[in-house]
Parts: C-alpha cells; sequence; structure tokens
C-alpha cells in the first residue's frame, strides 16, 4: 500500500458528513458481525483475515479517523481485533521481523487473541532463489533444507515474543527440474516434523502439487502437523484438495481462501462439515481479492451458515 494510494477524502467522505452517524454504523456492523464469530468459536470454528491492513475496510470495520499511511499500519489492529480474534501475521522471508514490533502487535490486542504466524524462512528453500540479498546463495544448493534445528533456532525467539496459537510454515516451491525423488523429500519432511517443538499447532504449506499423495498426507497425520488448504499457484483446485480423504490430516485443519466465488463458500462450508463429524477443530483464513470487502464477505458467509449454526445449538435457535 503506497502513499499515494491513501485516498483520505474517499474513505472518510461519510465521516466528514457526520461522525456520530459514521461511527454507529461501524459499531453496528462490528457488535453483529463478532456475535457470529463467537458463536462459531464455541464450536471450534474460527474465522480470520490474512491481513487486517486494508483501508477499504473504513467505514464497514474501521471507525477510528486515520490521517495517514504509517497512522493506519500502526494502529489499525486494534480495532480489528475488537471483532476479529485471529490473523495471519506474515514472518520472512530472509529473517524475522524486529523484536518491537511484535511485542507492539501482542500489546495491542487482548489476551483471547491468536495469531497464525506464517513463516518463510531459509530453512524452507530446496534452493535459494536468484533474489536472495546474498550474492552469494544466489542459485545454490540449501544444505540446511527441512533441518528442524535451524529452522527453530532461527525463528523460535520471535515466536516467544509473538505467542501464536499456529505456526503455517510457508515451504518454497520445489520444481520438477531438480528431479528430487519424492520418497527422498518425504523421508527428510518425516525428520524434519519430527524434529519440531510441540509448543505450537503446526501447518504445511506447500507449493509442489507432486508432493500432495496420500504418503505426503500420512506423513503429516503421523506428526500431528495440518496441510494448509488454499488455492495457490500451480497447486491442485481447493476443491479437488478437499476431495483426498485424508483430509484433515490432524486433529485441526487451516483453510485459507480468496473473497468471493462459489468455490471459497463451497470450501468453507465443506470443512465446517468434515470438522464438526470428526470433531476436530477449524481455522479459516479470509484472503481479500477483487469484489467484497474481507468483513463483508465473512458477515454474509456467516449469515447464509446461520441454519447450520442453529443445528448445532442444544437450543435449536438461531445463536447470533
Amino acid at each position: 500500500m503506497d502513499a499515494e494510494e491513501w485516498p483520505v477524502r474517499d474513505l472518510y467522505r461519510s465521516y466528514l458528513r457526520g461522525p456520530s452517524d459514521f461511527l454507529r454504523g461501524v459499531e453496528r456492523f462490528g457488535e453483529s458481525l463478532a456475535a457470529y464469530l463467537r458463536a462459531w468459536e464455541r464450536h471450534a470454528v474460527s474465522f480470520g483475515a490474512s491481513s487486517w491492513l486494508s483501508p477499504r475496510w473504513i467505514g464497514t470495520l474501521y471507525g477510528r479517523w486515520y490521517g495517514s499511511r504509517d497512522d493506519f499500519v500502526r494502529s489499525a489492529l486494534e480495532e480489528y481485533g475488537r471483532v476479529f480474534t485471529s490473523a495471519f501475521l506474515e514472518m520472512g522471508p530472509y529473517g524475522m521481523p524486529p523484536d518491537a514490533l511484535l511485542v507492539e502487535r501482542a500489546r495491542q490486542v487482548g489476551r483471547d487473541f491468536r495469531f497464525a504466524a506464517v513463516v518463510q524462512d531459509e530453512t524452507l528453500m530446496y534452493r535459494f532463489p536468484y533474489g536472495h540479498p546474498d550474492r552469494m546463495k544466489r542459485g545454490e544448493l540449501n544444505e540446511r533444507f527441512l533441518e528442524a534445528e535451524e529452522l527453530e533456532r532461527r525463528v523460535l525467539p520471535s515466536l516467544r515474543l509473538l505467542g501464536p496459537h499456529l505456526v503455517v510454515l510457508r515451504c518454497a516451491p520445489l520444481y520438477a527440474t531438480e528431479r528430487v525423488p519424492t520418497s527422498d523429500l518425504l523421508r527428510r519432511l518425516d525428520r524434519f516434523l519430527a524434529g519440531l517443538s510441540r509448543t505450537y499447532r503446526w501447518a504445511v504449506e506447500t507449493g509442489s502439487p507432486e508432493l500432495v499423495l496420500p504418503e505426503y498426507r500420512a506423513c503429516l497425520h503421523d506428526h500431528n502437523v495440518a496441510h494448509l488448504l488454499r488455492q495457490r499457484s500451480g497447486m491442485p483446485p481447493i476443491l479437488d484438495q478437499l476431495a483426498a480423504p485424508e483430509i484433515p490430516a490432524s486433529d485441526f485443519c487451516v483453510l485459507h481462501v480468496e473473497t468471493g466465488g462459489e468455490e471459497s463458500e463451497l470450501a468453507v462450508r465443506e470443512m465446517i462439515r468434515r470438522c464438526r463429524e470428526e470433531e476436530k477443530t477449524l481455522y479459516v483464513y479470509i484472503e481479500e481479492s477483487s469484489g467484497k470487502e474481507t468483513p463483508v464477505f465473512v458477515a454474509e458467509l456467516l449469515s447464509a451458515l446461520n441454519g447450520e449454526l442453529a443445528r448445532l445449538s442444544p437450543f435449536r435457535r438461531k445463536a447470533a
């Protein structure tokens, strides 16, 4: 979000007409959405955004006056955390965020808020990319690829400051031209997952479609690690990934979908059904694409799911 992308006049047009009405509208929307979110959380289904830094939400979820981009980036999480209780926080790929920033992020939200740390780290790269800041590493094979001890040395100090309930390991794509036998890769993955600390719930996001095999899902199952379900370039469609009988592979599932589109709603509905049947926890994270704003998409989705929520209620009535 560049400085020139901060159209203050357009964003605050209704605020300038009447701040009281503007704020009441934001409060009503937030209260209504929060009620739905808390109701689903009681059934082990939580929703969050992949990022809270969308100025399009001003007037919908956000009611503060943000006079500049920097002010918005610095403070919007406080308003987000009054409604949602989770969000992705990107970390990496060539170093963790400053400690002071992580401490500040944790301070801005309540005790019930839980970050999902999305870790991109060198230990998740089979070969260093040609854009690596260290010129000596560019294009070279990574000798520390999938080494649990090295990953934890690099990221655990930051994770302790943030206190996430979930850590997503975003693996760089491993291209077919590398000619790495899948069996070798799975053995390395098995050793890697076995070496991870059990302090956190772990999920793997892979960009290598050839790896999404029954053996891969069995490996995740053995270590109670989730496969992050996401529509990612080069990967099978998300509904095809959902068709695998071993999903969810762990006692929890992580779903990452985009706003809009029938597939996103179908994926959420199917995973809620499957996780409820198997009594597993579900984390759903929404990424804003063209079309609806994330809070509006979530509100409409949860409203459409109200019938399912009512059936889960012991009182057989709407819970939100």
